[in-house]
């Protein structure tokens, strides 16, 4: 493992940041952790805390699922590249085996256990669900401005302290880059494309 692996881990949790942050709503996000000894030695130790979102709805559902699958879009543009991946979106949708998995055990069980339940309350397809987090993820964070506070956030966990920022230290970098001003532009649209889970994931 190399500082490129911790790079990577870094991003990951920041894309979860940010994407956490687009739904602020339902989401508050409490710290975010690299475990740098941990990635060192081959292991994937980052962690974003969250609370919430209370899973009442198709929209709590939805916030969560894209949540978690946003760390591996955002590592896999770290290494490819974001205009790379958001070239490849049909391939990747058609076969997303073809983008490196390594780093998202964790969020994979995760989003499994969530679709579960999201199958149980309102009859979706699991893997239309998968398939609208993906499509819903490499066009946000490839959007130039949005990659660019990924790298931003990325480049002030970096600076941290044992790469650890806490609630009030995220609440100043995302001042610092001017975060909220980027996703309350692009809030409003992205929770229409939301609210269309339920006919894009029962649609057949």
């Amino acid at each position: 493992m190399t500082n490129i692996d911790i790079k990577r881990v870094c991003i990951h949790e920041c894309c979860h940041a940010i994407i956490a942050r687009l739904f602020r709503q339902k989401i508050k996000i409490e710290k975010v952790v690299v475990n740098a000894d941990s990635v060192m030695n081959g292991e994937d130790n980052g962690t974003l805390y969250i609370n919430g979102p209370l899973l009442n709805d198709e929209q709590d559902h939805t916030a969560l699922a894209i949540t978690l699958f946003a760390g591996v879009i955002g590592e896999n543009m770290y290494l490819q590249g974001a205009d790379a991946i958001r070239d490849r979106k049909g391939e990747i949708i058609a076969d997303n085996t073809i983008i490196d998995w390594l780093f998202a055990g964790g969020d994979i069980s995760s989003f499994r256990d969530n679709a579960y339940v999201f199958t149980l309350f309102y009859q979706i397809d699991g893997d239309k669900l998968k398939e609208f987090c993906l499509r819903f993820l490499i066009d946000f964070l490839s959007n130039k401005e949005v990659w660019s506070m990924v790298e931003k956030l990325c480049d002030e966990l970096l600076k941290a302290d044992d790469l650890k920022l806490s609630e009030e230290e995220l609440e100043s970098a995302f001042r610092q880059i001017g975060l909220d001003t980027l996703l309350d532009n692009q809030r409003e649209e992205c929770l229409k494309q939301c609210d269309e889970v339920l006919q894009f994931c029962q649609s057949s």
